[in-house]
C-alpha cells in the first residue's frame, strides 16, 4: 500500500500542474454554420486568430455543423457530442458565425452553455430575430453593401450604361435582390436595368453573351438554378467570369477571391476580428447586453488587379482606400551586363544551392539546373573554393571546345589552369588573381593561353566573389575566348600607327619642298642687285619659311593634327632677328597662353604673324631712334577668346598710312598690310592697329 502511493505521487503532481494551467487560461469556443475549408469560414478564423493570438488569457477552439450538408436533425448529435466535450470546462464566450450557428445556440444554450455570452457575426437580416433571444448576446450583421458595389463600380467604370443583376430563388436571393432593387432606384434614367432570377447555365451564358460592352454585372448569389441544380461559390463565379465579357462585381470577399472584378465586400475576416475584439472585452469584465449590435462596418473596398488588364482598364482610377488584391510588388531594376549578370545569376543560383537545398536529391536536381544554365553560357564558366588551398569545384564542358582540355583534368589537378597560362603573361596572372582573392572585389583582365593543340588563344576572365551560408568564401567566374577582339584591335592600332606615319611623312615632305623653294628664291636673291626686287624675293623667302615652319613643328612634336602656336612664334621671332645684324640690339619676347590650332587656321595666321613681325622689325626702330627696342608677342587664349597681338615700343605707325577703325581696304599701300588684312578676313577675325607711343596689332580670332 506504500508503494502505491509513492508510486501516484508524480501522476497526482502532474495533475496539479495541469489544474493550475487550465486555472490560468480560459476557452473562447468558435461554432460555425458551415465546413472547415469553406472560404468564409477560413477568412472568418482569420480574423479571429489575429486578435486572440495576442491574448494570453484565453485559447479558442472550433467546432462546425456543417449546415449546408447536413440536415438539422442531425443537430441533436452535435449537441451531444458538445455537451459531452465541454461538460467539465465550460467556455468563457461563444463565437457564433453565421445564421445557423446562432439558431442552434438560441435554441440550445439553456441546456449547453447556460449564462454564458454569445457574439455573433456574418448575421444575414437581425430583423428576423425576436429581441427577447438575443438576450446575453452581441455582435456584427454580414447585410451585403450592395448600394457602396454599384457605386464603387460606377466609380471604376464611370461610362456604365447597364447592369445586370444576378440571383438564385433562395431566401437569401430574394432578399438581396430586394437590396439591388432599393439601391438602383436612385440612378438615373439612361442606366439599364436587367435582373436575371435562378437562370439555367446555358441561359445565362446567352444573357451575357449579349449584353452591350459598356455594361457591369452585379453577382448577388447564384447557388441553385431554377431546376435545383447546386454549385458551389467557386464553380458558379467561375462560370459568371468565363461567360461574361464584361466585369463581374460581387459583394464578399470569397466571392472577388473566387474571380470576380471587384466591390464593396464584407469581409470574412473583419467581421472575424470584430467578433473577437467584443469576445474580449466580455471576459474581461464588460457586459454583454451593454454592446450594441453593429450593422454595415465591416466592409472593404476590394478590387482584382489582373482584371484592371483582362478588361484593358486603366489602374488610375482605384479609390485611395481600395485594396488590390494579387497586385505584383515592384521589382528592382537592375542593368543587364551581359555575362557579367549572367555570371551573378548563376552565382545566385549557387547560394540557393548551398543555403536552401539540404537533401541529397533536391541537391542533385539543383546542381542539375545550374550545370544546364552555366553549360548554355557561350564561354568556359568556373567556380573555385577559397581556403588555405583553393580548388576548382566545376568547369563547365565549354573547356574542351575552347581551349581543347577536359574539364575533370582541371577540376582534378589545381596547377592546370596555371600551367595553360603562357609563359610570358603567367607570373603577371597569377599574380593578379592572388591580389583579387585577398581583396574580394570583381576582376576583369586578359592573358593568353597555350590551347591543347598548342595554339595561342588570348582569354579574358571575369569572376564575382561570393559566401555560402557557412561563410565560406568562392569565386565564380566565365572565360572569354577574345583572340579575334584582340586581333581587331592590334590591326587597329598598326593601321593608325600606320595612318599617323604617313601623315608625318607628308609634313616633312612639304616641310622639305618649301624648303626648296625657300633655297631657290635665296639663290634668285643673290643674282639680283640691292633694290626693290631683292627685298621681294627676301620677304618671299620668309613667307614661305612661316608655312613651311607650321608643317616642321606638327612633324616635330607629334600631334598630326594641332601645333602648340607659342613656341611657334618664338621660331619665327629667333629666325627674323638672325636675318639681319642690325635686330642683335632688339629684345625680343613672347608671354600668354598655350593655344593649341588646326593646320587650317595655323598656316594663315603664321602668315600674318610674320608679316607683324617683319612690319615691326623694319619700320619700328628707324636709325635715328634712341629709345629702348622692344618687340614683343602676347597670346590670350582664356574663356574662349583668342588673341594675338605684337606690340613694339618703337616710333609707332603713321596714322596716314592706315586707319585705326573703319575700313581700311582704302589705305592698304604696301604688301604686307594687304597681307595682313586678307589674312584677318580669311580666319575671320577683327584687324585693329594702335599706332601711339609705338605699335600694336591685334588680331582676334574668332570664339573657339
Amino acid at each position: 500500500m506504500h508503494l502505491s502511493s509513492r508510486r501516484l505521487l508524480p501522476f497526482l503532481f502532474i495533475l496539479a500542474i495541469a489544474a493550475r494551467l487550465s486555472a490560468d487560461t480560459g476557452t473562447i469556443l468558435v461554432l460555425h454554420s458551415n465546413h472547415q475549408g469553406y472560404e468564409w469560414v477560413t477568412a472568418v478564423n482569420h480574423g479571429i486568430a489575429s486578435v486572440l493570438r495576442d491574448a494570453p488569457e484565453v485559447e479558442v477552439a472550433y467546432e462546425y455543423l456543417d449546415a449546408q450538408r447536413n440536415a438539422p436533425e442531425t443537430f441533436d448529435a452535435v449537441e451531444y457530442l458538445l455537451g459531452r466535450r465541454y461538460a467539465a470546462r465550460k467556455p468563457l464566450a461563444l463565437i457564433a458565425v453565421d445564421d445557423d450557428a446562432l439558431r442552434f445556440l438560441i435554441a440550445r444554450r439553456s441546456t449547453l452553455f447556460p449564462g454564458i455570452p454569445v457574439l455573433f457575426c456574418g448575421i444575414n437580416d437581425i430583423s428576423a430575430y425576436e429581441k427577447t433571444s438575443l438576450r446575453g448576446m452581441t455582435g456584427i450583421t454580414e447585410s451585403p453593401d450592395v448600394q457602396g458595389t454599384i457605386s464603387l463600380a460606377l466609380q471604376v467604370l464611370p461610362g456604365t450604361t447597364t447592369i445586370l443583376a444576378l440571383a438564385d430563388g433562395t431566401t437569401a436571393g430574394k432578399l438581396n435582390m430586394g437590396r439591388f432593387d432599393r439601391a438602383v432606384a436612385t440612378l438615373p434614367p439612361s442606366v439599364q436595368i436587367i435582373r436575371s432570377t435562378a437562370p439555367e447555365p446555358l441561359e445565362l451564358s446567352d444573357i451575357l453573351s449579349r449584353l452591350p460592352k459598356d455594361s457591369i454585372v452585379l453577382y448577388l448569389s447564384w447557388l441553385r438554378t431554377g431546376a435545383g441544380y447546386r454549385l458551389t461559390v467557386k464553380e458558379s463565379v467561375s462560370r459568371v467570369v468565363a461567360a461574361s465579357r464584361v466585369p463581374v462585381f460581387g459583394c464578399w470577399d470569397f466571392i472577388v477571391e473566387a474571380g470576380a472584378f471587384g466591390g464593396r465586400v464584407v469581409s470574412g475576416r473583419l467581421q472575424g476580428i470584430a467578433a473577437a475584439e467584443r469576445a474580449l472585452r466580455v471576459i474581461r469584465g464588460e457586459a454583454v447586453d451593454s454592446i450594441p449590435i453593429a450593422e454595415g462596418q465591416a466592409y472593404e473596398k476590394v478590387l482584382d488587379y489582373a482584371q484592371f488588364s483582362k478588361h484593358a482598364l486603366k489602374r488610375g482610377l482605384v479609390p485611395a482606400d481600395g485594396i488590390l488584391l494579387g497586385k505584383p510588388a515592384p521589382l528592382p531594376l537592375y542593368i543587364i551586363l551581359g555575362l557579367v549578370i549572367l555570371s551573378i545569376v548563376i552565382g545566385l543560383e549557387a547560394l540557393t544551392l548551398f543555403l536552401v537545398l539540404r537533401g541529397r536529391k533536391l541537391l542533385a536536381v539543383a546542381e542539375s539546373r545550374y550545370r544546364i544554365l552555366a553549360e548554355q553560357v557561350p564561354a568556359v564558366v568556373y567556380a573555385v573554393e577559397l581556403g588555405n588551398e583553393p580548388r576548382t569545384s566545376y568547369v563547365s564542358p565549354q573547356l574542351k571546345d575552347v581551349l581543347g582540355y577536359e574539364p575533370d583534368t582541371w577540376i582534378q589537378n589545381r596547377t592546370s589552369w596555371i600551367d595553360s597560362i603562357h609563359p610570358e603573361d603567367r607570373e603577371r596572372a597569377v599574380s593578379f588573381i592572388s591580389k583579387a582573392d585577398e581583396v574580394g572585389q570583381p576582376y576583369a583582365f586578359e592573358y593568353r593561353v597555350i590551347s591543347a593543340s598548342g595554339s595561342i588563344v588570348t582569354i579574358q576572365n571575369r569572376g564575382a566573389y561570393h559566401e555560402d551560408h557557412t561563410g565560406k568564401r568562392f569565386v565564380l567566374g566565365i572565360m572569354l575566348d577574345v583572340s579575334d577582339e584582340r586581333a581587331a584591335r592590334e590591326n587597329q592600332k598598326a593601321a593608325l600607327a600606320e595612318k599617323e606615319l604617313l601623315l608625318k611623312e607628308i609634313h616633312h615632305r612639304v616641310k622639305n619642298n618649301f624648303q626648296i623653294i625657300s633655297s631657290l628664291l635665296r639663290l634668285e636673291q643673290d643674282r639680283v642687285p640691292e633694290g626693290p626686287a631683292r627685298s621681294a624675293l627676301n620677304d618671299a623667302e620668309r613667307r614661305i619659311f612661316a608655312m613651311a615652319l607650321v608643317h616642321e613643328s606638327i612633324y616635330q612634336q607629334g600631334d598630326l593634327g594641332h601645333i602648340d602656336f607659342r613656341p611657334y612664334v618664338r621660331r619665327i621671332g629667333q629666325e627674323l632677328m638672325a636675318m639681319n645684324n642690325e635686330y642683335d640690339s632688339i629684345r625680343f619676347d613672347v608671354n600668354g597662353d598655350e593655344l593649341l590650332l588646326g593646320l587650317d587656321i595655323a598656316v594663315p595666321l603664321g602668315l600674318f604673324l610674320n608679316e607683324a613681325l617683319l612690319n615691326a622689325f623694319k619700320h619700328a626702330f628707324p636709325a635715328y631712334y634712341t629709345g629702348e627696342k622692344t618687340i614683343l608677342v602676347r597670346i590670350k587664349n582664356d574663356s574662349g577668346v583668342r588673341e594675338l597681338s605684337v606690340e613694339d615700343s618703337g616710333v609707332g605707325m603713321d596714322t596716314g598710312t592706315i586707319e585705326t577703325s573703319g575700313d581700311a581696304s582704302a589705305h592698304r599701300t604696301s604688301l604686307g598690310l594687304t597681307l595682313m588684312h586678307l589674312l584677318a578676313d580669311q580666319l575671320g577675325g577683327a584687324l585693329t592697329f594702335e599706332g601711339w607711343q609705338g605699335t600694336t596689332v591685334r588680331l582676334r580670332l574668332p570664339d573657339a
